[in-house]
């Protein structure tokens, strides 16, 4: 099954990515704080792209009541963000030492427009932490529970076998 990640979403991470390349083309000690943010930033955009933003493209479907067996995706892409999870809010860690510091480089060089990036960032950890991430474990929880009576009825295949195996 083709999943996409929410638009919204995926628009913010690009906002913010592109907010982050400003700052480091900012250069001096801006620059060099930005730098320092843009491989945790990077790694850990692109573990959310494939578990959690991915998973919360079928939000909205399932919240119609719409659940088919090749939903069974997302019960794997929760179960490994249940695994990451501590990985992941470790890095969220990292990100926001990282962000304190050009925080408060941008105040003591007069830009509040790169200071109101890190606030955004900030922000957006946060809300991944208290909403996203347990909407996506939910997520999966949900579809295991809805797709465990598919998953228990034999395929055709050992239908077909059970039938041609029975005595007559």
């Amino acid at each position: 099954m083709l999943v996409a990640m929410p638009e919204s979403l995926k628009a913010e991470h690009e906002d913010l990515w592109a907010d982050l390349e400003r700052a480091i083309r900012i250069g001096g000690r801006i620059g060099e704080a930005a730098r320092a943010l843009e491989p945790l930033v990077r790694l850990h955009f692109r573990r959310e792209d494939d578990t959690v933003l991915l998973a919360l493209g079928l939000l909205h479907t399932v919240a119609q009541g719409k659940v088919t067996p090749g939903m069974h995706e997302i019960i794997v892409m929760a179960d490994r963000l249940k695994t990451e999870l501590p990985e992941m809010l470790a890095e969220h860690d990292q990100i926001r030492k990282t962000l304190e510091r050009l925080g408060q480089e941008a105040t003591k060089q007069g830009r509040p427009q790169v200071a109101y990036f890190a606030a955004r960032l900030l922000h957006h950890a946060s809300l991944e932490e208290e909403v996203l991430y347990p909407a996506a474990i939910v997520l999966g929880e949900y579809l295991k529970s809805r797709l465990a009576p598919f998953e228990a009825l034999p395929s055709n295949e050992e239908s077909r076998s059970a039938e041609t195996a029975a005595p007559a």
